[in-house]
């Protein structure tokens, strides 16, 4: 309902992620996504122009989409991860 009346049309406005030209993404995701899906994330991966700074399938097959932030063990699957990643940009 929001993108009818957002956008005046059923599904979501498309972006093409072809435009996307920066250098520092990573891309950190999940089996169990109840909000995305790995298919999703490959299709995403194969359009982004440049190569991503990391390409993380967390490896615990139960996390899901909020797990990511809430999850048990975040700390050590995700957010050191994350943590080694801004690391990289420290000046």
């Amino acid at each position: 309902m929001k993108n009818i009346d957002r956008y005046n049309q059923s599904e979501p406005f498309h972006y093409d992620a072809r435009m996307i030209n920066s250098t520092n993404i990573a891309i950190i995701y999940t089996e169990n996504d109840w909000f995305n899906s790995v298919e999703h994330v490959q299709r995403l991966r194969e359009t982004l122009p440049k190569p991503l700074i990391d390409d993380y399938l967390v490896p615990n097959e139960s996390y899901g989409h909020l797990d990511l932030l809430w999850g048990y063990n975040v700390g050590q699957l995700v957010n050191e991860r994350i943590m080694n990643i801004l690391n990289r940009y420290d000046d």
